[in-house]
């Protein structure tokens, strides 16, 4: 199997789990940015609405997305599989629409929408925790969704865009976050699994001549830290939980 191919089937918190555990609150956090961006965007258009309080009922059902996202991906759980990343997708498509909806026909600056950025922030919820490849199939699928739903709804517009304006106004945001999200997660993984697979790659420098007696006492250093870690992931594996202690170790 070529190397490229490999890294396009592993997440990043499969090559790197410990790393993950001091940071589980990424789908938390943009939870949290979708809640307040769509609570600013609604207070600030509700006049330019017809139905302004859907915008509160599209928004929970974009934040349910990537709590959704969060509860599945906590520690101990197994690892976030694509139908599950899906079903958190079409959560937001929902919420999407609801939004969308409670916009058709009214006099609303399209480009102050906070919908596009809800979506794209739950994909990027996802970026630690699914491979690649898989990235860009559920992303891609919810993209299009997305965009053809919201197409349907929102044109025309009060500004006279045109349909191909309008329709790459809502593709682009979620085309970048699809993007960066699987580049994201390819650049960790094709960084990390060298690395796993060569340790003593890890200490040693590539640019000098490395002598056997130096090679040695490395290697030592190596089994000195082996002897280290692994007592170490035993105890939190047995204990169940990740102590503050725990991380500054």
């Amino acid at each position: 199997m070529r190397r490229p191919n490999r890294y396009l089937r592993a997440s990043a918190q499969q090559v790197d789990p410990l790393s993950w555990f001091t940071g589980p609150y990424l789908p938390l956090s943009f939870a949290a940015l979708i809640a307040v961006f769509s609570t600013v965007v609604t207070l600030l258009t509700w006049d330019q609405s017809r139905l302004p309080w859907l915008q509160f009922v599209g928004a929970a059902f974009c934040v349910s997305a990537a709590l959704l996202i969060h509860a599945s991906t906590r520690p101990f759980r197994p690892p976030l599989r694509w139908p599950s990343a899906a079903i958190a997708l079409a959560i937001s498509i929902c919420g999407l629409s609801i939004s969308a909806y409670g916009y058709a026909g009214s006099d609303f600056h399209l480009e102050l929408w906070w919908g596009i950025g809800g979506l794209g922030l739950t994909i990027m919820s996802l970026a630690p925790y699914l491979p690649a490849r898989q990235i860009l199939a559920v992303g891609g699928a919810a993209t299009a969704a997305a965009a053809l739903i919201t197409f349907f709804m929102l044109y025309p517009n009060p500004q006279g865009w045109g349909p191909i304006t309008t329709a790459v106004f809502l593709t682009y945001p979620l085309v970048a976050a699809v993007t960066a999200t699987a580049a994201f997660s390819y650049a960790i993984v094709s960084r990390t699994v060298p690395l796993l697979e060569d340790p003593s790659t890890v200490l040693v420098p590539f640019d000098e001549e490395v002598s056997e007696e130096r090679y040695e006492q490395h290697k030592a250093g190596v089994a000195r830290l082996t002897a280290r870690a692994v007592p170490f992931i035993e105890k939190v594996v047995e204990a169940g939980r990740i102590t503050p202690s725990d991380r500054v170790l």
